[in-house]
């Protein structure tokens, strides 16, 4: 009697150990085919996924399937919900933390934008993610008129940006946003009526920087950034920022 219920646990396990495997399988093959699908056949695509992630909830690879999907087809609400079901999963990794962030940005949920992006800029000290929240969230302040504050920030990443090996490609990049969030308010019609001669030198300033960046001169980039950030936070501010299109990230 006791050999034969030891023989019955044992199929038993096999049994459940061939429907997992199954299981596990069916839901890798439902995510490449709805992953394949994402811009050509977006029906399908989600019905694949949806399919994926009922099977298989906590796939990290499955929700960023469906983030995508969800941003190819311009639902937000849709991706912010997933996103936050992957972050209350995951809570350590900075991926969802930085895409909520970037999302709601976009959406001009500027208060829930900058919590995300703070936590995943302080999630790691070396992944893209982290690094590229950080500068988006000094991006952000500067947008939302904290000038001051988001220049620190963007000072906080450029130091940040030091750790990444020189022939990383995403350094390049990374300094370029970094370029560019300081610089999108330079039209601030405040610093042209105040200090009108002032332009010019933020203009070379610029375009030195710029130079530095096609050279991947990294050193002379970052100490031109800095003198260009200590200048600007100098220089009077009148009037409200002028609009900055969100999708300019």
């Amino acid at each position: 009697m006791k050999r034969t219920g030891a023989v019955i646990v044992i199929i038993l396990m096999i049994l459940l150990s061939a429907v997992l495997i199954f299981h596990k399988n069916a839901a890798r093959l439902l995510y490449s085919a709805g992953k394949k699908n994402i811009k050509t056949s977006p029906a399908v695509s989600e019905c694949c996924l949806d399919a994926a992630h009922y099977m298989d909830r906590g796939n990290q690879e499955i929700m960023c399937a469906l983030a995508d999907l969800y941003l190819e087809t311009n639902r937000p609400e849709k991706q912010a919900g997933i996103l936050e079901q992957y972050a209350s999963l995951y809570p350590r990794d900075p991926y969802p933390h930085h895409a909520l962030g970037i999302l709601y940005y976009r959406m001009k949920k500027f208060g829930p934008a900058e919590k995300e992006l703070g936590i995943a800029s302080g999630l790691s000290d070396t992944s893209s993610e982290s690094l590229e929240a950080n500068i988006v969230l000094g991006r952000l302040l500067i947008v939302s008129g904290r000038y001051g504050e988001g220049l620190d920030t963007l000072e906080k990443a450029m130091s940040r940006l030091k750790n990444l090996n020189k022939e990383n490609p995403q350094k390049e990049v990374l300094f370029g946003m970094v370029l560019s969030a300081i610089t999108i308010n330079r039209n601030d019609p405040g610093i042209k009526e105040d200090r009108p001669g002032n332009i010019d030198q933020v203009s070379e300033s610029i375009n030195r920087a710029r130079g530095y960046l096609e050279k991947k001169d990294y050193g002379s980039l970052e100490a031109e950034l800095k003198k260009l950030m200590a200048r600007l936070k100098k220089e009077p501010r009148s009037g409200d920022l002028p609009e900055i299109n969100p999708r300019e990230i």
